[in-house]
């Protein structure tokens, strides 16, 4: 199976007047808690969709009894269906869930103006890629995202240190990984599995995920 990334672009106008509709429908009452908790209406709306976008994806795919449970790290794996592995990202107006026989690692970030401070965290290489590029921002997110999916596929998020690997040297395999970045929108995209990955890249709609 090749790895699928699904994703969905969020019309907040709409999913707000929706909300309630899809808080129900939601499975698991742990991420309902978690996304009442948020103050701002993006955050609880971006939160449930994730969580219905994680359910479609995984029904997709053949998984029916959804069963989640975490790693001591914190990352969220399916504890009834060991041969299924998926990823969870959003930002801006969109969610992704890729989705794999294989560990997985998902990332996506809206393209804005990019961090200094995040960037002094990165490796010299890495800096001096974003520094010369012609345009700093898209490179900085398109590397943001990249490190973040193999933190990610990794299982140990930011207790990895960013400048603890780089990404600089090659675009495409790290470490024995291999990327996938699409531009989506104004959102850069990265998918990092452990082998060479066939990617299908499927959109859902909102009207889709309940």
């Amino acid at each position: 199976m090749p790895v699928r990334c699904f994703y969905c672009r969020i019309d907040m106008d709409t999913a707000e007047q929706q909300f309630e509709a899809m808080l129900a429908a939601l499975p698991w009452e742990e991420r309902k808690q978690k996304a009442l908790r948020y103050r701002f209406a993006r955050d609880r709306i971006l939160c449930v969709c994730g969580g219905l976008l994680t359910k479609y994806a995984l029904n997709s795919c053949g998984a029916d009894d959804l069963v989640i449970s975490r790693t001591d790290l914190g990352k969220p794996y399916l504890k009834n269906k060991s041969e299924l592995f998926f990823n969870l990202s959003h930002s801006g107006n969109i969610v992704m869930c890729a989705v794999s026989e294989n560990e997985v690692g998902a990332d996506t970030e809206e393209i804005g103006r990019y961090d200094e401070n995040i960037l002094k965290k990165f490796t010299p290489a890495e800096r001096q890629r974003i520094i010369e590029s012609s345009d700093r921002d898209r490179e900085f997110f398109r590397m943001w995202t990249m490190k973040e999916s193999y933190m990610k596929y990794r299982g140990m998020g930011l207790s990895l240190p960013l400048n603890s690997f780089s990404v600089a040297e090659n675009e495409e395999i790290f470490c024995n990984t291999f990327f996938s970045v699409r531009k989506i929108g104004s959102n850069m995209m990265c998918i990092c599995t452990e082998k060479e990955p066939q990617i299908s890249w499927i959109e859902v709609g909102l009207s889709q995920l309940c």
